[in-house]
């Protein structure tokens, strides 16, 4: 994943950072899709809203329902909220297409 740039020293916080999913992650999508970011650098950070947008062959777009949940690591982080995770641990978030 690009770096989202925020620097909470400014207060700026990064908007919309997105993964480009290759063609073979777009073929195992399913109603339910499990997302895992990993801080493996140990930052300081906090996101939110997961959702997967698509743009379909004939050029209109779907998404996904949005995933809102905060997740803050680490959890003692005076910017925290949400769900604390430590770090060394991954952040999970399902992905849930509607029916």
């Amino acid at each position: 994943m690009v770096q989202a740039g925020g620097n909470v020293a400014d207060d700026a916080w990064a908007e919309d950072v997105t993964v480009p999913l290759t063609a073979e992650a777009i073929k195992t999508l399913k109603f339910r899709n499990r997302f895992v970011l990993e801080n493996s650098n140990r930052d300081y950070f906090k996101v939110r809203r997961f959702w997967i947008e698509l743009v379909l062959a004939d050029g209109r777009r779907c998404s996904s329902l949005i995933a809102t949940a905060a997740y803050t690591s680490p959890p003692n982080w005076a910017y925290a909220e949400g769900v604390g995770v430590p770090h060394g641990e991954n952040i999970s978030v399902d992905i849930w297409f509607p029916r």
